[in-house]
């Protein structure tokens, strides 16, 4: 189930599968950006001209979290607030893609985590 099929399902008043997925999401985002700013960030930020970059993008890391923990899905303005935060998660990761990747650093991959959703 995906976000956008989250929000056709909040639209039509189902709430137990979206409030389902953003349990999911939460455990898995998380996970994400633990390693991330472990691993990937730690390594890129030692580079002085990717350092504000970086220091941006996990910033970007703490509403989400914050958000993720109060997010309710009774209200319109809840629902609203979680498309909102779902497009703003797009452009979080569109950053990442075309700021970072190819990485400067491409040996750091072999540390990255497991894609399981632990970080090692």
């Amino acid at each position: 189930m995906g976000p956008h099929r989250t929000a056709r399902e909040l639209d039509s008043g189902d709430r137990d599968g979206p409030r389902a997925l953003v349990g999911r999401m939460a455990v898995e985002l998380r996970a994400h950006w633990a390693g991330e700013e472990q691993r990937l960030f730690a390594v890129t930020r030692e580079k002085a001209e990717y350092a504000r970059y970086i220091d941006a993008l996990a910033a970007e890391h703490r509403d989400p979290a914050a958000f993720l923990d109060t997010l309710g899905l009774e209200s319109a303005a809840q629902r609203g607030a979680y498309v909102r935060a779902v497009e703003e998660l797009s452009t979080h990761l569109s950053k990442k893609e075309d700021g970072l990747f190819p990485a400067p650093f491409p040996h750091c991959f072999s540390t990255a985590p497991a894609r399981s959703g632990t970080v090692r």
